[in-house]
């Protein structure tokens, strides 16, 4: 999702998976770590995971509005990502429902209405609707401004005097070597991580 030439702000002292990137599009992730690839339920003013397609109705494990997430404005995309390791027999990818209709991932990705929804482990950026290019300008400030308020997201006045006066003090630019070190080290844990799934799930998704 992120290449050497995208801006990421995040927040490591607020207790929510969201940060905002500034990439091939500029929006605002919010961040799943999932056990399986389950199904992403949406509907109007509410998104909702579960392991299976009825859960998502009766019993999520994630459900939340996204109005209830403060830097999120109301003109703003907001991206859901699943990030899953499960790689088992049978296992499929993430599945969407919306408007109670199955909609059709393409490349591990949709374009919901409000939201998009991204499966991490099918994504092909290549997949990505242009962007409209008389917006690009509009949004790359939304992102800077948004991404900043996330910064300052549970400061005080005087901190947040500090991190204006000195805000490139807190960003760190990663060149391309640094950050093929980083992927590699993730996917190293990535596969690691897919065998104790394997291990607590079985062969099939639960």
């Amino acid at each position: 999702m992120i290449d050497d030439n995208s801006k990421v702000w995040i927040n490591t002292n607020v207790v929510s998976p969201i940060f905002w990137i500034l990439g091939d599009r500029a929006t605002c992730i919010y961040w799943y770590s999932a056990p399986t690839s389950g199904f992403v339920r949406l509907t109007q003013d509410r998104l909702r995971w579960a392991p299976t397609y009825d859960e998502t109705g009766k019993s999520p494990i994630v459900d939340f509005s996204p109005s209830s997430i403060p830097v999120l404005h109301s003109d703003a995309r907001l991206t859901f990502v699943v990030d899953h390791n499960y790689v088992g027999t049978g296992s499929s990818g993430v599945g969407v429902v919306e408007d109670s209709k199955s909609q059709k991932m393409v490349g591990g990705y949709h374009e919901g209405t409000d939201i998009a929804v991204i499966d991490l482990a099918n994504y092909d950026r290549s997949y990505l609707p242009a962007r409209n290019p008389s917006r690009i300008e509009y949004d790359d400030g939304l992102a800077s401004y948004s991404g900043m308020r996330l910064l300052a997201a549970g400061m005080g006045k005087q901190d947040k005097a500090d991190l204006l006066d000195s805000v490139e003090e807190y960003g760190y630019d990663f060149d391309p070597d640094t950050l093929d070190h980083l992927v590699k080290a993730v996917d190293s844990f990535d596969v690691a991580a897919q065998f104790a799934v394997k291990a607590i799930y079985g062969d099939s998704t639960p």
